[in-house]
């Protein structure tokens, strides 16, 4: 049975992550703990279909929007953030210059899963400095705050996609390699292996039915970073649960870039998405709806009328992408992929903050 009580708001969803990297995800948010000297305490992610998805307690988020608020206002502290974002990605890139240069193949199995260990390690610590300009810490800006701190926003979205998510995402990328190379010795998969949880790798010690399970759904919980995994049919109850969004036809969301646009949605879900083979149909005037401005998106935006994300914050990409083409954007609505289909006509009004269907 599905036992959270409390109120929770899906946060990010992304392709491609697993147990492993849901746990470290998790995790990752010690950092900003100590930064910003509070716990956060409840987090689940549900994964089914190819997708990773994170849900956040309301009154964490609350709490970070409001401790976000007192400290990004503060020219030093920002300028201390984008200062350990770039030391973070200039030690990765260090670090896997050097790692580049060994072949898996070669390694005894003691050295490759060391060489793993390191490099998850190294994702990790660059993820947790990217969630120290998570969306939720400027929650509480007002759109019109914009442009009496503007510099800040700019440096900041700059740093984070610039420096963490290239230093996290590179980190993940490596340990995809190496991990490959642990899945053929073991006579696993790559996705079984990234089903492992971190002490698993650690001490080789699995139920590779249990692998097979996760593969097709679970749901990971955290109270306090400690962590339990459920699979099975309770993962169905917490999708029934946390996934239904019928009969919701317009979303608030944050402006990224005013104006108003009319037109066919052009729709990117999650579900089963392959980065490399991205769909196909966008038009020249079409309403872009993501779940978050990805660089992989590149070849829609010259084509946006607007655009519209899941996720984001006045620091993120798609912010910066709508300002560079010129069009209007809302971010942060949360669920606009889950409620807008292709072809729906929507009407995107980045002055109210409101994108509905026509």
């Amino acid at each position: 049975m599905v036992e959270e009580k409390q109120e929770y708001t899906l946060y990010w969803e992304d392709v491609g992550e697993r147990v492993i990297y849901a746990e470290l995800d998790d995790h990752a948010w010690k950092l900003p703990e100590k930064v910003f000297k509070y716990k956060k305490q409840n987090s689940f992610y549900i994964y089914h279909d190819g997708k990773l998805a994170a849900f956040y307690s309301k009154n964490d988020s609350i709490k970070e929007a409001e401790l976000g608020y007192n400290f990004y206002r503060n020219k030093k502290n920002y300028l201390h953030i984008i200062n350990l974002k770039q030391k973070i990605f200039n030690n990765v890139q260090e670090q896997i210059e050097l790692l580049n240069k060994l072949k898996p193949e070669e390694l005894t199995d003691k050295q490759l899963k060391e060489i793993i260990l390191q490099i998850l390690n190294l994702y990790h610590e660059a993820l947790s400095h990217h969630y120290l300009t998570q969306p939720q810490f400027f929650e509480k800006f007002k759109e019109e705050e914009y442009e009496t701190y503007k510099e800040q926003f700019e440096q900041i979205a700059k740093a984070r996609f610039d420096y963490t998510r290239i230093a996290w995402t590179k980190a993940m990328e490596l340990a995809k390699v190496f991990l490959q190379e642990y899945a053929k010795r073991k006579g696993l998969s790559l996705k079984e292996v990234e089903n492992l949880r971190y002490k698993e790798l650690q001490e080789d010690y699995y139920d590779t039915n249990e692998l097979i399970e996760r593969e097709k759904k679970f749901v990971l919980i955290s109270h306090n970073h400690d962590i339990k995994l459920i699979t099975g049919d309770t993962v169905n109850e917490y999708i029934k649960r946390y996934e239904n969004y019928s009969n919701i036809y317009s979303l608030k969301g944050t402006i990224g870039n005013k104006g108003k646009a009319q037109g066919l949605a052009f729709v990117v879900k999650n579900e089963n998405l392959d980065l490399q083979n991205l769909p196909k149909g966008m038009k020249k005037g079409m309403v872009l709806i993501v779940q978050n401005a990805w660089p992989e998106f590149a070849p829609y935006y010259k084509l946006a009328a607007a655009i519209v994300t899941n996720e984001g914050g006045i620091t993120s990409h798609g912010v910066v992408v709508a300002r560079e083409f010129g069009v209007p954007c809302l971010v942060a609505t949360k669920i606009a992929t889950k409620i807008f289909r292709n072809g729906d006509l929507v009407k995107v009004d980045a002055e109210k903050g409101i994108v509905k269907k026509l």
